[in-house]
């Protein structure tokens, strides 16, 4: 696919549920992430639970995303200088735990926007779909499911990265290591 491929920032996100410590996936991370997501869009899928005003949705989205991408450039921008930073003084405050809390940060932050893009056009497609087909149930159903599951996919995104960023607030710029 090349340069229009999304693969990488799917396994950045993937990798950013990783702990630490020793690099397994963490089971809390990808429930809350994942696991989460999946059943709210099963439950959707099942009871035919549909949008009210799917406009409104894809507008909400869609500002959410797009302000994604300005933390993303702050992000890379925060990146260069702290790896400037980090390389440039023996004595720096800043540890490969920082820089590594700064790129989760910053791969959360690609999946909020690409998800976002996703479930604006999954809300799209599936208004189109539904008018298109009528009320074929199979299509009704998975189209709430996964328009549902992806709404909460993209809420707890924006939660860790809302969470990850008061992380590297306090950990670089106010260089406290212990925090509630």
């Amino acid at each position: 696919m090349g340069m229009s491929s999304v693969v990488g920032i799917v396994k950045d996100y993937g990798n950013s549920l990783r702990s630490a410590r020793d690099g397994k996936l963490k089971p809390s991370f990808v429930f809350a992430q994942i696991g989460i997501p999946v059943a709210l869009g099963a439950i959707a899928g099942v009871f035919r639970f549909g949008i009210p005003n799917s406009g409104d949705f894809v507008t909400g989205v869609s500002i959410v995303a797009a302000l994604m991408c300005g933390v993303a450039t702050l992000l890379f921008q925060t990146r260069i200088d702290l790896r400037q930073r980090f390389d440039g003084e023996s004595d720096s405050f800043l540890t490969e735990g920082d820089l590594r809390l700064v790129d989760e940060l910053f791969a959360q932050v690609m999946w909020s926007i690409l998800s976002g893009f996703l479930l604006v056009l999954l809300l799209v497609i599936g208004d189109t779909l539904r008018s298109a087909v009528g009320d074929i149930e199979i299509v009704v159903r998975l189209s709430y499911g996964l328009t549902w599951g992806m709404v909460a996919n993209f809420i707890l995104t924006v939660g860790v990265v809302l969470k990850r960023m008061r992380s590297v607030y306090y950990r670089v710029a106010v260089h406290k290591r212990n925090f509630s």
